[in-house]
């Protein structure tokens, strides 16, 4: 009998040791896991789906056969079902990446405020669960408690034994800066294409620019000297002679215009700068364009008050505006249309040189695109009407040398108003 008890009582001593070294083990177990998560770099967080889970079963018992449909025709269930997901634990780079001290406020924070994006996760994550995937993979934009957006790739092992899911480990990595170089790099990506295009355009359309007058030149030239034409009267010789000359004045507006945009990109404009007298801008302006307007019948009128204050300023550059602005009006502007050049100063003190027209105008969404370089807005006039998209292009850039701005007011049909406007530092009394 004595045997026996202690042999019994030798075999519970080894049950008790036993189980004393498995929760020994088990503690210690824990221990390592809990300083692993912890110390991890990467955030994660102990997540209880149980409770979600067997809200699953419930809609799968009750007929449910497709839980993305169920939720798409249930608005509000998703978000009910994803509150149902609790969170036990955070680790420190889970706080460190939301900004957050405390893993209680976080805990809080995520429980109490779900965005909608972080619904929507959730809610695939959910329909992973339903079709009995393996794998749950994301990428969730977020935001930290001091404002910041972060992107974060979320991830998760979706367990096959259903007692696992009380506790699900959810890692997040945040690939912020990886996403920002993407968009970086994708917008470099779609500037260098923009730039290639935009350099092809170019080259086609100067290949038409600066082969129309050149043909023209030697075409009238080869008229004027070859004798198998036949003779020619004074008259004819005019008319030849007056072609190549409005030929020649095309080519040498392209090649001009070619080489201020050049030295303008290369930033080797400098201003001259000097008291230019809007009066004699407006005269010198309007003699160097009123031949083209005249051959249109257009009329051109000059609207600034005799006692206008002085302008400081590029005096060469701001005419070279405003011829750009008129030619531009010329083009555009029908027959017997009419031109106004108007000065004017603001209450701000600032001097606004203008040019009106009563043209074919420009529709508002097309407006960004006439400063592009060798951006033309497409219209009807441009069948019958050359030139090479650069003119408004580089009067916005002179008048940013000005530390000015060029704007554009206009409609389809309604003629075109662009505005001149230096800063008030540049009006002189």
């Amino acid at each position: 009998m004595i045997p026996a008890l202690i042999i019994l009582c030798g075999l519970l001593a080894l049950l008790l040791f036993f189980q004393w070294r498995q929760k020994t083990a088990l503690r210690q177990s824990e221990a390592r896991f809990r300083q692993l998560f912890d110390h991890a770099e990467i955030p994660i967080w102990d997540q209880d789906f149980s409770g979600v889970v067997a809200e699953l079963e419930k809609l799968r018992t009750g007929g449910v056969q497709d839980l993305r449909t169920w939720l798409d025709d249930n608005p509000g269930e998703d978000r009910r079902l994803v509150s149902l997901i609790k969170t036990h634990s955070v680790n420190q780079a889970t706080l460190d990446i939301h900004g957050v001290e405390s893993e209680d406020i976080f805990i809080q924070n995520l429980q109490g405020n779900w965005t909608e994006d972080t619904i929507a996760a959730m809610a695939d994550s959910l329909c992973a669960i339903w079709n009995g995937e393996d794998y749950f993979r994301i990428e969730l934009p977020r935001k930290s408690d001091d404002g910041e957006e972060i992107v974060v790739v979320v991830t998760l092992q979706i367990p096959k034994n259903p007692a696992d899911f009380s506790h699900i480990p959810v890692c997040a990595i945040d690939i912020t800066d990886r996403k920002r170089a993407e968009i970086e790099t994708q917008a470099a990506r779609d500037e260098a294409e923009k730039a290639n295009q935009a350099k092809s355009e170019f080259l086609a359309h100067m290949s038409h620019e600066l082969r129309t007058p050149l043909n023209a030149i030697i075409g009238f030239s080869q008229m004027m000297r070859n004798p198998e034409f036949g003779e020619h009267s004074p008259s004819k010789y005019a008319e030849s002679s007056g072609h190549i000359l409005t030929s020649a004045r095309h080519l040498l507006d392209v090649i001009n215009d070619l080489l201020d945009s050049s030295k303008v990109e290369a930033g080797e404009f400098d201003l001259a700068e000097s008291d230019v007298d809007v009066h004699d801008v407006f005269a010198m302006s309007s003699n160097q364009v009123e031949v083209r307007a005249a051959e249109k019948n257009q009329s051109l009128t000059n609207l600034i008050v005799d006692d206008f204050p002085m302008l400081r300023a590029d005096g060469r550059l701001v005419r070279q505006v405003m011829i750009n602005l008129l030619n531009n009006a010329i083009k555009f502007t029908p027959e017997d249309g009419t031109i106004t050049i108007a000065a004017s100063l603001d209450d701000q003190e600032r001097i606004a040189l203008r040019v009106a027209d009563s043209g074919i105008g420009i529709s508002p969404e097309n407006i960004p695109r006439a400063f592009e370089p060798f951006g033309q807005v497409p219209n009807d006039a441009d069948k019958m009407n050359e030139g090479t998209g650069l003119g408004l292009p580089l009067s916005k850039k002179l008048m940013e040398l000005h530390d000015g701005v060029l704007s554009i007011e206009s409609e389809q049909g309604t003629g075109t108003v662009v505005t001149a406007t230096f800063p008030a530092t540049r009006t002189i009394r």
